[in-house]
């Protein structure tokens, strides 16, 4: 923890010393406070396989007398029930309350994320994964759990499937772990809920530290930062369309097993395009335990 610290306070320190000279307006810049008062701090850190997430699940139909709940099989079929038998208005191939994700209709995660959200009643986005990411048996297990409330419910990926840990710049925090009202439109937490289109819209993310460790018996895959623009349009519709634009923005061979690696762009952060988010990515050709993979930094409206 303290590495991860001094180089937290140290970046913070640059961040506002690179805010000082760049100026998103002339005028503004010179009375500004950085980080402005509405700017959020984005940090991750994963220290443990399978506890990133994959996918995030909201029940927004009616109100009912019993339950909505989402549950994960073996092999990472997702399942919705509603007042506890399967909701027939959503799945994949056929609408049976189940998404199979061994089919070509559901086997990445912008596919799940499509069936899900052209559907009246769920609602659905990416955690740490990115569309093109495969769903075959990447999601853990999970029983039944009620999906109706304001946070969702996070589906967790098996890191010894997804052969990656990654770390999500999402300031979706809430005193229970990770929470999907972020993603949602304003006033909709609860049923009915919308999603925001793009959370992310006119702002940007900057980034002055990342750190990975791994520990692997085989081949050390790539340490990726990548910028994820996503845009979700008519949801609740057959018309339902998501727009994703995947941005590799670093790539290479990560650190040997149990050594770390630390990226400092304090003297100049990383700066995300507008409406992006930021995703740090350590993989691994064959197994990877105890991780430590992370970074941190701050989400700021752009200034026109």
């Amino acid at each position: 923890m303290r590495n991860f610290i001094r180089p937290f306070l140290a970046g913070l320190a640059g961040l506002a010393l690179i805010a000082a000279g760049f100026a998103y307006n002339p005028v503004a810049s010179a009375q500004t406070p950085y980080p402005p008062p509405d700017a959020k701090g984005v940090s991750d850190l994963i220290s443990a396989v399978s506890t990133d997430v994959g996918l995030y699940v909201k029940y927004v139909g009616a109100a009912q007398t019993g339950t909505a709940t989402v549950a994960v099989a073996a092999g990472g079929d997702i399942s919705f029930a509603v007042n506890g038998a399967a909701d027939t208005t959503i799945g994949c191939p056929t609408a049976n309350g189940s998404i199979d994700v061994s089919d070509a209709c559901g086997d990445t995660f912008a596919e799940v994320v499509t069936v899900i959200n052209k559907t009246a009643n769920w609602r659905a986005v990416y955690g740490a994964v990115i569309g093109t990411d495969t769903t075959i048996n990447t999601l853990i297990t999970r029983s039944a759990a009620t999906a109706s409330g304001p946070n969702g419910v996070a589906l967790l990926k098996d890191t010894a499937v997804a052969l990656n840990v990654t770390a999500d710049l999402t300031p979706n925090f809430y005193s229970g772990g990770r929470s999907m009202q972020f993603f949602l439109a304003p006033g909709g937490a609860n049923l009915n809920a919308k999603l925001n289109a793009n959370p992310y819209s006119g702002q940007r993310t900057w980034v002055p530290y990342a750190t990975e460790t791994i520990t692997s018996s085989g081949t050390i895959g790539l340490f990726s930062i990548i910028g994820d623009t996503v845009v979700h349009a008519n949801q609740g519709t057959t018309a339902y369309s998501l727009t994703e634009t995947i941005r590799t923005i670093v790539s290479q061979t990560g650190a040997a097993t149990t050594a770390n690696k630390t990226y400092d762009f304090s003297h100049f952060p990383l700066i995300a395009n507008p409406g992006e988010r930021i995703l740090i990515r350590q993989a691994s050709g064959t197994d990877l335990t105890v991780p430590a993979v992370g970074g941190f930094g701050v989400l700021v409206k752009e200034v026109n």
